[in-house]
């Protein structure tokens, strides 16, 4: 509020100083017309004597009295001016700023009326003053086009922090007590023109009429601060973009300088770089998040994974405001994320389920949360994670690994680099100069903890070796399978080749039947502890996973 009235006072300041402006020119120009008529004097008395000539004569005769005139004129009209605001300011009101505000119209009052004297003094001087009039509101046309401008901006703003205020509900502060009924208003919510009958009169059918009317009102006014909150994201998202490629073009890692900045601000350093980013504003975190889903990149997709398990995560400190707008964000970039990272919006067990294709569009980062989640799943010794979950994590372990082999043997796909890596790191832990894994295992461990501080809500990713409680069959089949994946991935670039290695023995990952009812074979959907050889074997079409939530 004390912001538009700020705009309002400079629009009003503005005004006065072009009028002043405009004011001392038409003195001076009154002055300068004054010596030419005086110079044209002796011309004006032929043209009086002589004959023929009599109408420039009363021409000039005209505009140098009505000049000469002109003066007083102005003058009178400045000095009721000044009596008014004088009379004003020495009586005793009750509000300093009314009598402010009666003085500045005295002052500056007379100056809106010069104009009017331009047509009494004479021909030349109306003239004149068409001319400053029209250049008067030309050269005012852009500041109040930038003044409008920013007046409509301020009146989006308030309108998005009410919106915001009602959404969270917000009721009365004592500290800001009108802005509880001006919200109520704007909202609909005590609009009498939208409707406020009381319940139960005229049998409800009045009231649902107004009951509607309102809602629509309310939708509206919720949908106005929605848009004037996406333009202001948009907005601060061009800025940092800008000042992260001013970072980046003296060497930093602008991934980096988006991070710190989504985290709120601080110190930004890197290596001979160093920014004070100050503390952001709630804008500036959501639009740095924005543009780190908008780059993509390991790094980009293992910060926003670990804001989405934060907000998941009751101890991480998070308020609820703070987890609705984490939210709001995913929501917002479902289109830019959920190829890439789409366990966060289906959850671990189903994204486990995507076909090969679906693979192929996964980053590395998604596949290292999958196989990560499921283990620990697989090992975890929580109460409230029950056997059949479980069963259901080795069945999506198994069924993933399996799409994941389709996915990199064919060759109109093609694979993560990454996701590969951690393939691998998950099948084979043997050190890379043995042919193993374990290499990349320790590198995407060590990226999981380290960049600008610890990242506490993303998971280890173990290898196979080490999952406890799970069935022979089941580490057979992961046996198979590092046969036919990880043997066929370079230890070194982590590149996938559809050429067995060599004494490579290829072992169908279904070829093993469960021989007791201790757990399901892959993708199987109707097992139950009874259940022997017979057991049926993969989903039938049309049937859905279930997906696995912790």
């Amino acid at each position: 509020e004390g912001i538009a009235f700020l705009f309002s006072m400079l629009g009003v300041a503005l005004v006065a100083i072009v009028a002043l402006l405009f004011a001392v020119f038409t003195l001076i120009f009154r002055k300068i017309l004054i010596i030419l008529l005086l110079i044209f004097a002796p011309l004006a008395l032929l043209a009086w004597i002589l004959p023929g000539t009599e109408r420039y004569w009363k021409l000039w005769r005209e505009n140098f009295i009505k000049v000469l005139f002109m003066f007083p004129i102005v003058v009178a009209i400045i000095a009721a001016g000044r009596v008014f605001a004088y009379v004003v300011g020495t009586q005793n009101n009750q509000s300093n700023l009314i009598s402010l505000l009666f003085i500045l119209v005295g002052f500056f009052g007379p100056l809106f009326l010069l104009p009017r004297t331009f047509k009494w003094g004479g021909q030349a001087m109306s003239l004149a003053g068409n001319g400053i009039m029209r250049a008067s509101s030309k050269v005012s046309e852009r500041p109040k086009k930038f003044l409008d401008t920013r007046q409509e901006e301020l009146s989006a703003e308030r309108t998005r922090r009410s919106a915001e205020r009602v959404a969270g509900g917000e009721g009365f502060n004592a500290m800001r007590p009108w802005r509880f009924p001006i919200d109520k208003f704007k909202s609909g919510d005590w609009d009498p023109t939208r409707g406020v009958i009381p319940k139960g009169a005229f049998g409800g059918r009045l009231n649902k009429e107004g009951s509607r009317r309102r809602q629509v009102a309310h939708d509206r006014y919720v949908q106005a601060g929605e848009e004037s909150r996406k333009k202001d994201v948009e907005a601060a998202r061009e800025r940092i973009l800008r000042q992260g490629q001013a970072i980046r073009a003296r060497g930093g890692n602008w991934d980096k300088y988006f991070q710190q900045i989504a985290d709120g601000g601080g110190i930004y350093r890197d290596g001979d770089v160093v920014e004070d980013i100050g503390k952001t504003s709630e804008l500036e975190r959501v639009a740095a998040r924005t543009q780190l889903a908008t780059l993509g990149s390991q790094t980009n997709w293992r910060y926003l994974e670990d804001y989405y398990e934060k907000s998941r995560d009751k101890d991480s400190g998070m308020n609820e405001p703070e987890r609705i707008e984490a939210r709001k964000f995913f929501d917002d970039n479902v289109d830019k994320m959920i190829t890439k990272l789409p366990h966060l919006y289906t959850g671990v067990g189903a994204a486990a389920d995507s076909k090969a294709p679906a693979i192929g569009q996964m980053h590395g980062v998604e596949v290292e949360a999958i196989l990560s989640g499921l283990s620990k799943t697989i090992n975890s010794t929580k109460p409230n994670v029950t056997v059949e979950d479980k069963s259901k994590a080795q069945v999506s372990l198994l069924s993933f690994l399996q799409n994941f082999q389709e996915a990199a043997a064919n060759p109109n796909i093609r694979v993560d680099n990454g996701a590969l890596k951690a393939v691998k790191g998950f099948l084979d832990a043997r050190p890379a100069e043995q042919g193993g894994g374990g290499d990349f295992l320790k590198e995407i461990n060590q990226a999981t903890h380290d960049g600008r501080g610890v990242r506490k809500n993303l998971l280890e990713l173990m290898d196979a070796g080490s999952l406890v409680g799970i069935s022979p069959e089941t580490r057979s089949q992961l046996a198979g399978l590092k046969t036919q994946i990880a043997d066929r991935i370079d230890p070194q670039t982590g590149t996938y080749s559809v050429t067995p290695s060599l004494g490579e023995v290829v072992v169908s990952p279904t070829s093993v039947q469960p021989s007791s009812g201790t757990f399901p074979a892959p993708e199987s959907t109707n097992w139950s502890p009874n259940a022997g050889t017979n057991t049926r074997i993969g989903p039938e079409e049309g049937e859905t996973n279930i997906p696995h939530n912790e």
